[in-house]
């Protein structure tokens, strides 16, 4: 009886990190018909994942961290600003949702760093997990496509229950090709775990390629250069990323030779065709940034509130359904002004500053795959946010708080912890 209560106590103390892990692999079927910044689905999950934690953890989750003065500071000044914004808006509902929802991130980031460093969740649980959630919609996908053999990649994805637009599947598959890339270069080294990356990348990537995402097609191409250089000196790991690149040549081959299937091969050179194609998306981008920028003449400071863009009428002379302004700078700009912009940027300097330090403390060692996946993916999206709406939609946002938590919550137990330098028991700086 007391081997069975003792069990049960255990396993309560896994819960938070169970419930994680499911809802991680279900934000495909969670996802909303437009899952922009608000999502109530996956808002409620991470809302009850957060309840459940605190009254499991109680007093030991908020006595885990210690910020750092200039990080508490940051943080509290952008909620506040944030706030201000809020209160301010047009449109408060809408506002008051993006609000909400920034708070329930920053707490779900929160509890992810706490159940990484107590060991209570694997980083890489978490990146399998990750790296399955793709199969339930990739499944979808080629049950309409066998159905409907002749339709264009473009209506088969908008029959898709998990995604109304043909981009946000590409931001999902993109982060999931990142994050396989971690079972090819982790240690211990197993037949297995590099046979489930190859499988993971390349199906991943077939898909990404069949339905022509460009920009994630780019993004996963400089990820790989980037891993290249990480494992360029490993032989066996070599070998196996060679066979990789071998297998998404042939895939972005078999779809430049089809007819019916064109892929992002055929579309770029068709894109390249177009008289001005390439300048003329440069510009369209120019001109929503611009009318995004003159939108502020009375809104410096703090903006207009985020959700409220359209309700603004800032881009009604170019198209009447276009609710941001596709660039994480433009959509910080408009929603909370210069002071909030500036403080979201600081924010995203102190998190790449902890990921150098991270590294730097690994310097006379191989630097762990996580801290590479999760800094890879985190840069990834961000560069992509910047000339995109990546970060304007809850999925890629949800991945970037998960590979932010893996890098951050990874025990720093290197050099200074081996010589004296740092307890390893004490709880670590939160950023």
């Amino acid at each position: 009886m007391q081997n069975l209560r003792t069990i049960a106590q255990q396993g309560i103390l896994y819960l938070p990190a169970a419930l994680i892990l499911a809802l991680t692999f279900s934000l495909p079927l969670l996802h909303d018909t437009y899952s922009r910044v608000y999502n109530q689905r996956i808002a409620v999950g991470q809302l009850l994942i957060i309840v459940v934690a605190f009254a499991i953890y109680r007093k030991e989750l908020w006595q885990h961290f210690r910020l750092k003065n200039i990080d508490t500071l940051t943080i509290g000044l952008f909620f506040v600003s944030a706030l201000i914004s809020t209160l301010g808006a047009n449109v408060f509902d809408h506002a008051l949702q993006a609000y909400s929802a920034m708070v329930i991130w920053f707490a779900y980031f929160w509890l992810l760093v706490f159940t990484l460093r107590k060991h209570l969740l694997r980083s890489e649980w978490l990146l399998f997990v990750i790296c399955v959630s793709t199969l339930i919609p990739i499944s979808e996908l080629l049950s309409i496509y066998f159905s409907h053999p002749t339709k264009s990649i473009y209506w088969l994805t908008n029959q898709l229950d998990f995604y109304s637009n043909i981009r946000h599947f590409g931001y999902h598959l993109t982060g999931v090709i990142i994050c396989g890339f971690y079972f090819l270069i982790s240690r211990p080294k197993t037949r297995l775990n590099q046979l489930f990356a190859l499988l993971i990348i390349a199906l991943n990537f077939f898909v990404l390629a069949w339905t022509e995402s460009r920009q994630g097609v780019a993004i996963s191409i400089v990820a790989m250069m980037f891993f290249w250089f990480y494992i360029r000196r490993e032989k066996g790991i070599l070998k196996n990323f060679v066979i990789l690149l071998l297998l998404i040549a042939a895939v972005m081959l078999i779809f430049h030779l089809s007819d019916t299937r064109p892929g992002v091969i055929t579309r770029l050179e068709k894109s390249m065709d177009k008289a001005n194609d390439l300048k003329s998306f440069f510009n369209a981008r120019a001109v929503i940034w611009e009318q995004a920028y003159q939108s502020l003449s009375y809104h410096w400071f703090f903006g207009l509130g985020a959700e409220n863009i359209k309700e603004a009428g800032i881009f009604k002379n170019i198209s009447n359904s276009l609710v941001q302004p596709h660039s994480i700078i433009f959509q910080a700009l408009t929603s909370w002004g210069l002071i909030g912009l500036n403080l979201l940027i600081l924010i995203f300097i102190r998190l790449f500053y902890h990921a150098a330090q991270s590294i730097r403390a690994f310097k006379t060692t191989t630097i762990p795959a996580e801290i590479v996946i999760g800094v890879s993916l985190c840069g990834c999206i961000l560069l992509n946010a910047l000339i995109d709406g990546t970060l304007y939609h809850v999925l890629p946002i949800t991945l970037f708080i998960c590979a932010a938590a893996i890098f951050i919550g990874y025990p720093r137990l290197a050099p200074e912890v081996t010589e004296g330098k740092i307890n390893a028991s004490e709880p670590m700086p939160l950023i």
